[in-house]
Formats: structure tokens, C-alpha cells, sequence
């Protein structure tokens, strides 16, 4: 989400990110668009070698601050999800307690100007819902015109079709799934962990997200897919209470 020093829920450090990416460029992996994997699954479709995808959600202004350059300098890309009524505005909308403690809240966004310098430069957007909503709690017609209104706005904006949908706060049933497809797009994003193989659910792909990247050790886990087995491991000796 966020590369910033609050160590909120959404939060990584500029320093350990930095790290992170030059470590997949010497490591020789490849970046690639979201877009790109979507087509590999529907068409089975080979993609390069260690490829990876790099996701950002809420589209906070940091990211064009600190991963734009750095991610232009190394060749990679990153597919970043907008709220699309708080454009140049804050993260203003429902927060957990610890992201409030954090300031989140009060976190600039970006703005229509860097979206589409950043587009310009190969980067993708897709929609995280008009007002990052939760989803499930609303009517079937609220998810419907909220869904619709983030594709149609960033589609009048940059004048290319929007393809991807992220489930604000991972937050989805088969109803919302459902008008999601329905309205258009050719995959959604959750904040389930894991990879994504053939026979994927294109409407429910899963991700690794950067919370669980403390050291590079284990983001080496989370690349090589070692890491679910340190979850249950670490889930077996240190099991959660209440």
C-alpha cells in the first residue's frame, strides 16, 4: 500500500522496499503487468522466467514519490489500485484503529496528474471502488453504481480500458464477485495469501503481501514459495490466543 516510516497496517519502510526491488533485479527477475498474468491464466500462455507482479492498493502518493523512480531505474512496473473519489484527497475513509494511531488517515493521494505521468511510463491502474466501501455490507445496486463509477472514471481519464478490480479491505462474496465480472473487468485482486496457478479463480487471485516481508530472508521465502510452510510452522510453535 504505503512506503512510509508509521509501521501501520498498510505501511512498509522506503528502505527495506529499496532493498527488496534491487534484490529482484540482481536476482534477475522480470516484471510484469497484472494484465499480463490474467492473460497467461485465461490462455494458458507462458510468461518469462522468474516474473513477478507488483501490486500497489488505495494509491497513496508515496508510491509515485519513492517506487516511481525507483522502479523506472530498475525497468520494473507496478499495477496500482485506485479509490477513485478521493483522488488528490486523503485516505479519509474507514480505518482500523492502529492505521488511525498511524496517521493514515491523513496520508495524501495521488493525483490525476502524476496517474498519468506514471501511465505514460507503462503503469497500470485498475479500481479499488469509488469510495473503498466494504463491499459485502452494502446493497447488491450500491456495489453495482460503486463498481461501475470507479471503472468508468478512470477509463474517462486515461482513455484506455480498466481491467482489474480490488476488493476494498479484501472484503468479497460470490454476489460481489459476481458484479464485478459482470461490469466488465478481466480479474479482481484479494488479500488472500498465496500464489496463483493454472485453473486460478481469475476473480479471486490471491497475493503475498508485503506485511509478512521483515527481512530479506524471508521476502527469499515468500519469492522461492517456502514461506507457507514457515506460516504453519510458526502457527504450530506460537499459536494464537483468544
Amino acid at each position: 500500500h504505503s512506503l512510509d516510516e508509521s509501521r501501520s497496517t498498510v505501511s512498509m519502510s522506503p528502505t527495506a522496499f529499496r532493498r527488496q526491488m534491487r534484490y529482484l533485479k540482481d536476482q534477475g527477475f522480470t516484471s510484469i503487468r497484472l494484465s499480463d498474468l490474467v492473460t497467461s491464466l485465461k490462455s494458458n500462455l507462458a510468461l518469462p522466467g522468474r516474473a513477478f507482479v507488483l501490486t500497489f492498493d488505495d494509491g497513496f502518493k508515496n508510491v509515485y514519490q519513492i517506487a516511481f523512480p525507483l522502479l523506472q531505474e530498475l525497468g520494473f512496473t507496478a499495477t496500482i489500485f485506485l479509490v477513485t473519489d478521493y483522488i488528490g484527497q486523503r485516505a479519509s475513509w474507514e480505518l482500523g484503529e492502529r492505521d488511525r494511531k498511524a496517521g493514515v488517515q491523513h496520508f495524501p493521494l495521488l493525483s490525476w496528474a502524476e496517474i498519468k505521468e506514471m501511465h505514460r511510463y507503462g503503469f497500470t491502474f485498475g479500481a479499488h471502488g469509488a469510495g473503498h466501501l466494504p463491499l459485502t455490507r452494502l446493497p447488491a445496486r450500491q456495489v453495482r453504481s460503486d463498481v461501475e463509477k470507479s471503472k468508468r472514471i478512470i477509463e474517462d481519464e486515461l482513455g484506455t480500458d480498466c481491467q482489474l478490480f480490488c476488493y476494498p479491505y479484501g472484503d468479497y462474496n460470490q454476489v460481489v464477485r459476481g458484479i464485478v465480472q459482470e461490469t466488465g473487468f478481466e480479474g479482481a485482486v484479494t488479500t488472500e495469501f498465496g500464489r496463483n496457478g493454472s485453473g486460478a479463480d481469475l476473480y479471486a487471485l490471491r497475493r503475498i503481501g508485503s506485511a509478512h516481508f521483515t527481512t530479506i530472508p524471508v521476502f527469499r521465502a515468500c519469492l522461492y514459495g517456502t514461506y507457507g510452510w514457515h506460516l504453519r510452522r510458526r502457527k504450530t510453535r506460537f499459536p494464537q490466543r483468544g
